[in-house]
């Protein structure tokens, strides 16, 4: 018996080194993410967002995931969706985006978080590739001063997904909206210096 305890014992402290180290692993992963993503200030927006659709997939180990741009009006502007390590851009305007069952338009309706990890008992299908199931999913929205800007998912990891991949996803899709607002400040900032200019040139003097 006392060997048999013993045995257990060890066997749990080793799985908790195991887990420990791959937490530590991952941090980093996250870390350096964050980090790359920052440093891509010359980046567009379409590089922006396919990078970050790319490291939200894979730091959560999923399978597929999307991203969808919101408008100021709330309304659906881009919808960039990643399935088969391939990602595709889909017409904001298109039957397949504004499907009412689309995980995209069943976050800007209740603009609230979903995690689900128990579609293995009755799986649903991806309204995109209906022969694709979904098995879990963890979907977030992201409001700045209260209005929706963007929302997010990702889907069919091999293990439930937990806090740490929500607050991966948030720590990523914040990231991605800051860089989306300097980018949209610095447009509008030389729009103005252009329009200055130009109205400059036609004061007669």
């Amino acid at each position: 018996i006392f060997a048999l305890h013993t045995a257990v014992s060890s066997l749990g402290a080793s799985l908790e080194r195991k887990h420990a180290e791959e937490a530590i692993k991952l941090n980093e992963a996250r870390l350096e993410t964050l980090l790359n993503l920052n440093l891509m200030s010359t980046a567009s927006i379409e590089e922006l967002v396919q990078f970050t659709l790319w490291q939200q997939v894979k730091l959560t180990g999923s399978e597929m995931g999307f991203i969808a741009l919101c408008d100021a009006a709330e309304n659906l502007a881009a919808v960039h969706l990643l399935i088969a390590n391939q990602i595709r851009s889909i017409e904001p305007d298109s039957a397949e985006a504004t499907n009412p069952d689309a995980p995209w338009q069943q976050l800007i309706t209740s603009r609230q978080s979903l995690t689900v990890n128990d579609y293995a008992d009755s799986p649903k299908r991806t309204t995109s590739e209906p022969e694709r199931l979904v098995l879990r999913e963890l979907n977030i929205p992201l409001l700045d001063a209260g209005r929706l800007t963007v929302v997010a998912g990702v889907a069919n990891s091999p293990r439930p997904y937990r806090e740490a991949d929500i607050t991966q996803l948030n720590l990523l899709i914040q990231g991605m909206w800051r860089l989306l607002q300097r980018r949209q400040a610095e447009a509008e900032h030389l729009r103005l210096v252009k329009a200055v200019e130009q109205a400059a040139e036609t004061i007669v003097i």
